[in-house]
């Protein structure tokens, strides 16, 4: 049976849910006019459905980093230690929300107890003040951090490009692809000159869409990981299988699947820091 799924965030993807339905019945009319216009997340349901129509193998497995939920800072670096313990070795933190030089101490402790083990990565979530992220930037990149993601907001292309110049962790872009047209792909590459990109195709219009993301970023030669975004197992499977088409070592930001509590159960585990396919086990509904 093909599967997709439609995961648009409300807030913070540009789309409504009036948008959306709108949409489908376009789709399901077969009204294909305005198609270009479709909200992302119902081009990456669509996208995923063409994946099972015309399916190509699973990857093995898939090496991912570890997400620390922002908390408090005991929950954070609990958090943290567990995620080394299940054999995580990227680690990713969300910074930006508490005060800054507590988040410095928790990410100064995290490195002194792991030692040069791990890779530390950062998400800022567009948190910080153009003023104020390259002082930021300085302090953390005594701790051997491997990027910060997103650390001033969108649409601040010249204060971003400054950062991606001249900062001493690299810099990583997230939310500044949700919204983009095709037509400003390499428009957003060439003005801004990242280190990375961090694709997530619910919310950054699709599947096939991410592709031309990512070509426009190897053509640069800038770097890119992909990361679900609040997909269930049939989303995170479709990222998961996705994937196998590229070449790409870096450790992927997959897993956010199991916070569901009615979530499809899948052939999808996880075994340390590796995601993997087991074709021994099924799909299972929710509702089952």
């Amino acid at each position: 049976m093909a599967k997709g799924e439609i995961a648009p965030i409300i807030g913070l993807s540009i789309e409504s849910w009036d948008q959306i339905e709108a949409a489908i019945q376009e789709w399901l009319r077969g009204e294909f006019s305005q198609a270009d216009q479709w909200p992302s997340s119902l081009h990456a349901a669509i996208d995923m459905l063409w994946q099972d129509l015309f399916p190509k193998p699973f990857p093995q497995h898939c090496l991912i980093n570890g997400l620390v939920w922002m908390n408090d800072l005991v929950s954070m670096h609990h958090e943290a230690i567990e995620k080394y313990k299940q054999g995580f070795r990227c680690i990713k933190i969300k910074v930006g929300a508490l005060n800054f030089e507590d988040e410095l101490s928790l990410i100064r402790s995290l490195r002194n107890q792991f030692g040069s083990d791990v890779i530390l990565r950062l998400d800022a979530n567009g948190a910080w003040k153009p003023s104020e992220a390259m002082t930021k930037l300085d302090a953390l990149s005594k701790w051997s951090i491997h990027s910060v993601e997103q650390p001033i907001a969108t649409e601040q292309w010249k204060d971003m490009r400054e950062l991606s110049k001249n900062s001493p962790i690299p810099i990583a872009l997230d939310e500044e692809l949700i919204g983009v047209e095709l037509m400003n792909i390499e428009n957003v590459i060439n003005e801004i000159e990242p280190q990375y990109l961090v694709i997530k195709p619910s919310l950054h219009g699709g599947l096939d869409r991410s592709i031309q993301w990512i070509q426009a970023a190897e053509n640069k030669g800038i770097q890119w990981w992909a990361t679900s975004a609040l997909e269930s197992n049939v989303g995170l499977s479709h990222i998961y299988r996705w994937l196998g088409q590229f070449h790409n070592a870096l450790p992927q930001g997959l897993g956010t699947g199991h916070l569901y509590t009615n979530n499809w159960e899948s052939p999808l585990q996880l075994n340390g820091e590796y995601m993997e396919w087991n074709n021994a086990l099924n799909w299972k509904e929710p509702w089952n």
